[in-house]
């Protein structure tokens, strides 16, 4: 398993994806273990939006824990580009939205998300959003009972992480949120000592450490001098592409995927990357019965332009049993 290290990434091929995970470095805190450290920049968030969560839970009767978290975890309180751009905190794409818009990647309506005016107009929006009748059992539930709205927000569809409801329910606890559930908070606060330049190193590892495991979905592999994912089940193109702060028609062009509804299949490589156009290392691989040219590339990294080119093959044109298929 990899643990990213800002200062170790300074020759990352994947520039936008290293200026992603180095500008969420400071939140890393969110889930830093059994020491229970807090970061500044989540109490930060947590001081700055904490009455807008508490105004709401007493007008909408949504927890003011589950509100915070909520914007922690979906904005990096609030360090993402999509907070600070348009002050969309909680991700909200534009359907039925007739304001402003702006678009992550290219603009197709998956790729829409609504634009506001303020942080607070953002938040308002959010709290009307989930008045929706998708969510309306979740009002049966007590305003107090965090990790019961937790786990029905999941249930209900409001996201595809299969542990968007634990980390929620990990965030509130560490940062003790459900206090401001009671309409009666009392901000935690971060404890200052001074540490020694070991100290320091250690809680810097633990912190990254926590930020992979907090906005990473998944683990990233690297092969053949390039990175890639390996796709869990729900994933998207159009997911992975934001996870990575890249265009979808990016990520269909790197893993050679000209059916923009496709979807990764659970254990399938997701290249992040653009493969190689000549192998930096094998010459040639001798094609197995029922494989596929796209497998191979996949496989090994290669651009399937650049396979069908080398190996004189026109595209569609099926692989026999023992075919030579060169790199270079």
């Amino acid at each position: 398993m990899m643990l990213f290290q800002c200062k170790y990434i300074d020759n990352f091929p994947i520039a936008n994806l290293k200026r992603w995970i180095c500008s969420l470095f400071l939140a890393a805190a969110a889930v830093a273990g059994s020491a229970q450290q807090l970061s500044s920049v989540f109490l930060e968030y947590i001081d700055k939006y904490k009455h807008i969560a508490i105004r709401h839970c007493q007008e909408y009767g949504i927890p003011a824990s589950i509100t915070l978290a909520q914007g922690l975890l979906e904005s990096g309180a609030g360090r993402s580009a999509l907070a600070k751009g348009s002050n969309n905190h909680f991700g909200i794409k534009c359907h039925d939205w007739e304001g402003e818009r702006t678009y992550v990647g290219a603009a197709t309506a998956y790729n829409c998300y609504r634009k506001y005016e303020s942080a607070e107009e953002g938040y308002e929006d959010h709290a009307r959003f989930l008045k929706r009748s998708r969510y309306q059992r979740l009002y049966d539930i007590p305003v107090t009972d965090y990790k019961a709205w937790a786990r029905g927000l999941k249930a209900c569809g409001y996201a595809e992480n299969p542990t968007y409801a634990e980390k929620l329910i990990r965030l509130i606890e560490t940062y003790e949120l459900h206090q401001y559930d009671t309409g009666q908070p009392k901000m935690a606060k971060a404890e200052h000592k001074h540490e020694s330049a070991e100290q320091k190193y250690e809680k810097e590892l633990d912190q990254k450490e926590a930020l992979k495991k907090a906005f990473m979905a998944h683990d990233i592999h690297r092969k053949w001098h390039k990175y890639y994912i390996v796709a869990k089940r729900g994933d998207t193109y159009e997911s992975i592409a934001l996870e990575f702060n890249k265009k979808t028609k990016e990520i269909l062009d790197y893993n050679d995927i000209t059916d923009h509804s496709a979807r990764p299949r659970e254990g399938e490589r997701v290249w992040v990357e653009r493969k190689h156009e000549r192998h930096p290392e094998v010459e040639f691989y001798v094609a197995k019965k029922g494989e596929t040219l796209h497998a191979i590339s996949q496989e090994f990294g290669m651009r399937m332009k650049n396979l069908y080119r080398i190996n004189h093959m026109k595209a569609g044109e099926e692989l026999l049993p023992g075919q030579k298929i060169f790199f270079r």
